[in-house]
Protein backbone atom coordinates (compact mmCIF):
# COMPACT_ATOMS: atom_id res chain seq x y z
CA UNK A 1 0.00 0.00 0.00
CA UNK A 2 1.42 3.39 -0.99
CA UNK A 3 2.00 5.92 1.74
CA UNK A 4 0.29 9.27 1.20
CA UNK A 5 2.53 12.31 1.45
CA UNK A 6 1.16 15.01 3.75
CA UNK A 7 -0.17 18.11 2.08
CA UNK A 8 1.38 21.38 3.27
CA UNK A 9 -2.10 22.82 3.70
CA UNK A 10 -3.17 19.78 5.74
CA UNK A 11 -3.69 20.70 9.42
CA UNK A 12 -2.54 17.23 10.48
CA UNK A 13 0.75 17.44 8.59
CA UNK A 14 3.77 17.44 10.93
CA UNK A 15 5.67 20.69 11.17
CA UNK A 16 9.19 21.42 12.33
CA UNK A 17 7.85 22.62 15.69
CA UNK A 18 5.86 19.46 16.43
CA UNK A 19 7.89 16.69 14.86
CA UNK A 20 11.41 15.38 14.88
CA UNK A 21 13.11 12.66 12.88
CA UNK A 22 11.15 9.45 13.32
CA UNK A 23 7.77 11.24 13.42
CA UNK A 24 7.54 11.62 17.21
CA UNK A 25 6.52 14.88 18.85
CA UNK A 26 9.30 16.87 20.49
CA UNK A 27 9.60 17.09 24.27
CA UNK A 28 8.57 20.75 24.14
CA UNK A 29 5.38 19.92 22.21
CA UNK A 30 4.55 17.10 24.66
CA UNK A 31 4.98 19.42 27.65
CA UNK A 32 2.77 22.08 26.07
CA UNK A 33 0.10 19.47 25.27
CA UNK A 34 0.20 18.14 28.85
CA UNK A 35 -0.22 21.66 30.32
CA UNK A 36 -3.19 22.32 28.01
CA UNK A 37 -4.89 19.12 29.18
CA UNK A 38 -4.29 20.04 32.84
CA UNK A 39 -5.79 23.52 32.31
CA UNK A 40 -8.89 22.00 30.69
CA UNK A 41 -9.33 19.68 33.67
CA UNK A 42 -9.09 22.62 36.09
CA UNK A 43 -11.71 24.60 34.16
CA UNK A 44 -14.08 21.66 33.93
CA UNK A 45 -13.92 20.65 37.57
CA UNK A 46 -15.87 22.35 40.32
CA UNK A 47 -15.41 22.55 44.07
CA UNK A 48 -18.30 20.99 46.03
CA UNK A 49 -18.74 21.25 49.81
CA UNK A 50 -21.54 19.74 51.89
CA UNK A 51 -22.81 22.21 54.49
CA UNK A 52 -25.82 20.24 55.77
CA UNK A 53 -27.89 17.16 54.96
CA UNK A 54 -29.83 18.99 52.26
CA UNK A 55 -27.44 21.78 51.19
CA UNK A 56 -24.22 21.97 49.22
CA UNK A 57 -22.07 24.87 48.07
CA UNK A 58 -20.19 24.59 44.82
CA UNK A 59 -17.84 26.82 42.90
CA UNK A 60 -18.55 26.90 39.18
CA UNK A 61 -15.79 26.97 36.56
CA UNK A 62 -16.35 30.75 36.32
CA UNK A 63 -15.49 31.17 40.01
CA UNK A 64 -19.05 31.97 41.10
CA UNK A 65 -20.26 30.18 44.25
CA UNK A 66 -23.75 28.70 44.42
CA UNK A 67 -25.68 27.09 47.24
CA UNK A 68 -28.06 24.28 46.29
CA UNK A 69 -30.87 23.40 48.71
CA UNK A 70 -32.43 20.10 47.61
CA UNK A 71 -35.09 20.30 50.32
CA UNK A 72 -36.43 23.61 48.95
CA UNK A 73 -35.32 22.76 45.37
CA UNK A 74 -33.57 26.08 44.78
CA UNK A 75 -30.18 27.44 43.80
CA UNK A 76 -28.80 30.62 45.36
CA UNK A 77 -25.98 32.73 43.90
CA UNK A 78 -23.98 33.58 47.03
CA UNK A 79 -22.47 36.75 45.55
CA UNK A 80 -25.67 38.30 44.18
CA UNK A 81 -28.22 36.59 46.42
CA UNK A 82 -30.44 35.63 43.48
CA UNK A 83 -32.59 32.50 43.74
CA UNK A 84 -33.55 30.09 40.96
CA UNK A 85 -35.90 27.13 41.23
CA UNK A 86 -34.62 23.66 40.36
CA UNK A 87 -37.21 22.11 38.04
CA UNK A 88 -37.61 18.57 36.69
CA UNK A 89 -39.05 18.20 33.23
CA UNK A 90 -39.80 14.79 31.71
CA UNK A 91 -38.73 14.48 28.09
CA UNK A 92 -40.21 12.14 25.49
CA UNK A 93 -38.79 8.65 25.77
CA UNK A 94 -36.76 7.51 28.73
CA UNK A 95 -34.90 10.77 29.35
CA UNK A 96 -35.49 13.63 31.69
CA UNK A 97 -34.01 17.06 32.24
CA UNK A 98 -33.20 19.19 35.27
CA UNK A 99 -32.83 22.93 34.87
CA UNK A 100 -32.81 26.20 36.82
CA UNK A 101 -35.88 28.40 36.37
CA UNK A 102 -34.95 32.08 36.72
CA UNK A 103 -38.61 33.22 36.78
CA UNK A 104 -39.17 31.70 40.23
Amino acid sequence: MARKKPNQNDATAPTAATAVAGGEASAEAKTKNKKTKENKKKKASSDVRHISASKIVYTAATGTEYQIDVEKMCQKNLLKGTLRAIVYKPVLGDSSAWYYDATW
